[in-house]
């Protein structure tokens, strides 16, 4: 029998939202079976908070990972800032299963997981949960799902950095992206989820007549509708995984190591376009990126439109192998 599962999950506030959304996502799929589980993190950004509040979960507490001291359970661990001897001490007492999104070997861990797009494993396990077919669909983006067909024109835009919270880089960003030829030329609707800088950016775009702009929060708005975009700007983390299942063209920003996994994917399989940092910071490179972004945008979505990359089974396999490996190994937890 399964006891209580334990999340122990980054959710401070420079971690970004990816680490949580994939373990919230996770989670209920152990909640459909009625299995009680809670999170733990060390600290709780006020976006994760608030998400909380909305969802009415308070299944979730405070405390440094390396005092964390259950034994006998599962153990699911997401984090970049937990260091090797905690999660080795952790396995030693529990059936561990973790996220390793950098390949770090010499785990004490019975499952780990790099569901990055083309992730692979060295040596076939079943204890190793690697690649496209564990991608983790949040439900909002399952039930957006709405394919469209080629479109011509690109009239609707969506922006998000994701976690990174550079203002000034942003700021330098969205500056470049307003003179740039396609954004003077064109009748645009930009939908921008960034929570700060929404001041500043109104400012920024003042005299261009023709974009729009609308500010949305998808942390806490699960109504709104991907089937209108026409592409997206985002960073290269779970947003463009959801992307790729959304068939929806993309222009990745590398803004982290543990991004160029995904990037490289996009780029290998022509699905989008990849921008590095030294591109998103100087006008000329990023209009140029733009140019032959537009140029290629059909084919980009024709590929996607022709093969199912990911779908929305990744959270249900991960939890059918947790299961299946920890029956199988209950009585060494017990």
């Amino acid at each position: 029998m399964i006891g209580k599962v334990f999340f122990l999950v980054d959710m401070q506030k420079d971690s970004g939202f990816g680490h949580f959304i994939r373990c919230f996502t996770l989670a209920d799929e152990f909640k459909k079976k009625n299995i009680d589980f809670s999170f733990v993190s060390q600290k709780i950004s006020p976006e994760i908070k608030k998400y909380f509040k909305k969802k009415k979960f308070n299944r979730f507490y405070l405390e440094k990972f390396h005092n964390f001291n259950e034994r006998g359970k599962i153990v699911i661990i997401d984090s970049y800032i937990i260091n090797k001897k905690t999660i080795n001490k952790i396995g030693k007492k529990n059936f561990l299963v973790i996220f390793n999104d950098f390949n770090l070997t010499k785990l004490n861990s019975n499952i780990e997981i790099n569901n990055n797009l083309g992730a692979k494993s060295k040596k076939f396990s079943l204890s190793k949960l690697f690649g496209n077919k564990f991608c983790i669909i949040k439900k909002e983006i399952i039930n957006n799902k709405k394919f469209i067909t080629k479109k011509q024109k690109i009239k609707n835009i969506y922006i998000t950095f994701g976690g990174y919270n550079k203002k000034n880089e942003m700021i330098k960003f969205f500056n470049n992206l307003k003179n740039i030829n396609f954004f003077l030329k064109s009748k645009i609707q930009l939908f921008i989820n960034i929570n700060i800088l929404r001041n500043t950016l109104k400012n920024i775009f003042k005299k261009n007549k023709n974009i729009t702009l609308n500010f949305i929060d998808l942390k806490l708005d699960n109504k709104f509708k991907f089937h209108n975009i026409d592409i997206s700007i985002n960073a290269g983390g779970v947003t463009s995984i959801e992307m790729i299942y959304l068939k929806i063209p993309q222009i990745t920003m590398n803004l982290s190591l543990d991004q160029n996994r995904n990037s490289n994917f996009i780029k290998k399989n022509n699905l989008g376009m990849i921008l590095n940092k030294d591109v998103i910071l100087k006008k000329h490179n990023l209009n140029n990126t733009m140019n032959k972004f537009i140029n290629e945008y059909l084919v980009f979505k024709k590929n996607l439109l022709n093969k199912n990359y990911v779908d929305n089974m990744g959270s249900k396999r991960i939890y059918n192998q947790i299961v299946t490996s920890y029956k199988k190994n209950e009585k060494k937890f017990n």
